[in-house]
């Protein structure tokens, strides 16, 4: 018989913490934060102590108070001790919502992950261009470790490749088989907001459950979720476990409908469209480039946006080519003909500097997309307005 346990994701958005548990075998469905929860006890400028490690999370009843799934490094620091043998055997990670991945950040880095390529892809993005506390998924930094300094007189925090351990992450395949313990799981595409969510169909002895994460039938590629339920009544299940933000709602836009309507509002219009949607976001992302392409536009992308279209390169969506990637000005504001600079008392040309400078003001993942032959700043839009479309948003399409 299976055991579950709920630790989030019931009568809220999200924050999923589903405990399976069978005989000696336990796994989790995802382990993302809570929005509401969170935003309950902290905002922007508030927010958890990286000094306290866990604890505020238990505390505040964000992360749950389970023996053997927390880092030690965190624990260790907090006073507190850490099991020598995990107590989970994995983490089926449906997607790479926060509000499903966010929390793997505090869990030993021994304790397996199962996710696809894709939501590997989209984490890595995320740790790789973002600077936030507790935001390494994919990589395991150990904090709070001192090192003897070479010259035996005293210590130093232990940093660089010597702190970096990388967890264990396995990659699913559609509906092929693999074991955790005594569960035999199937990972089953669906389709989201996203690349990459999967539901999952899991069998112990006599009894199977559904998890199906999140997924919807009105995306690019509603034929996936599609063959899901067919397979999930195939199997017969005991347990099915559902997320359901719209599920009494009888009518939802496609993502077809939404790029029908923006081709219809901006066919006519002849400056500049700015739009905006969620940034890991690729069927929209494609949808707006589909309209670009077909008003005579080019789509202009963010920064983030380039770094992720090069890691799904080959995927299925816009390759970097097909773009163009926005430069934004930093610190000494040296991206632009016009701009200038004060050298020893001359005013200089951002022309006139050495390319390399220019880099300066950027991070290592960002430098690349500098010099390249597709790369724009402001003042190639604002010299070409009307046939630009920005991935920045004005239209109401949100869905």
């Amino acid at each position: 018989m299976v055991k579950i346990d709920f630790y989030g994701g019931v009568d809220e958005i999200g924050g999923n913490k589903i405990l399976l548990s069978s005989n000696s075998t336990s796994i989790f469905l995802d382990f993302g934060m809570s929005f509401k929860k969170a935003n309950d006890y902290f905002s922007e400028f508030l927010q958890p102590r990286k000094g306290n490690g866990i604890m505020d999370f238990v505390e505040m009843g964000l992360l749950p108070n389970i023996n053997g799934i927390y880092r030690d490094d965190y624990l260790r620091h907090s006073g507190l001790n850490s099991t020598e043998n995990r107590s989970v055997d994995g983490v089926l990670l449906s997607h790479a919502h926060m509000d499903h991945s966010a929390y793997i950040h505090h869990l030993r880095h021994d304790i397996p992950l199962f996710m696809t390529k894709d939501s590997q892809l989209i984490l890595k993005v995320l740790e790789d261009t973002s600077a936030v506390s507790f935001g390494e998924t994919l990589e395991y930094k150990k904090t709070f470790h001192l090192i003897e300094k070479k010259s035996l007189d005293g210590f130093k925090r232990l940093s660089g490749n010597d702190a970096k351990l990388e967890r264990v992450v396995n990659i699913v395949e559609p509906y092929k088989n693999f074991e955790i313990g005594n569960f035999t799981i199937r990972s089953a595409p669906v389709d989201h907001s996203l690349p990459g969510a999967s539901a999952f169909i899991i069998e112990n002895n006599d009894e199977t459950i559904v998890y199906t994460g999140d997924l919807r039938f009105h995306g690019r590629k509603p034929e996936i979720t599609n063959k899901f339920v067919k397979e999930a009544k195939k199997s017969n299940p005991n347990i099915m476990i559902s997320e359901g933000t719209r599920i009494d709602n009888p009518s939802t836009e496609t993502e077809e409908d939404i790029e029908i309507n923006a081709k219809n509002l901006i066919s006519d219009f002849k400056g500049l469209v700015i739009v905006n949607f969620p940034v890991r976001d690729l069927d929209r992302l494609l949808t707006f480039y589909k309209v670009a392409k077909d008003t005579d536009r080019t789509l202009v992308v963010n920064l983030k946006q380039a770094y992720m279209l090069k890691l799904f390169s080959g995927r299925g969506y816009p390759e970097l080519d097909d773009v163009e990637v926005y430069i934004p000005k930093r610190g000494w504001g040296l991206i632009g003909d016009n701009s200038f600079v004060c050298f020893d008392g001359q005013w200089l040309y951002s022309s006139d500097i050495d390319p390399s400078h220019k880099s300066y003001d950027y991070k290592k993942w960002e430098k690349e997309f500098i010099e390249c032959g597709n790369a724009v700043n402001y003042i190639d839009i604002r010299e070409n307005l009307k046939n630009t479309f920005s991935d920045v948003i004005s239209l109401n399409l949100r869905n």
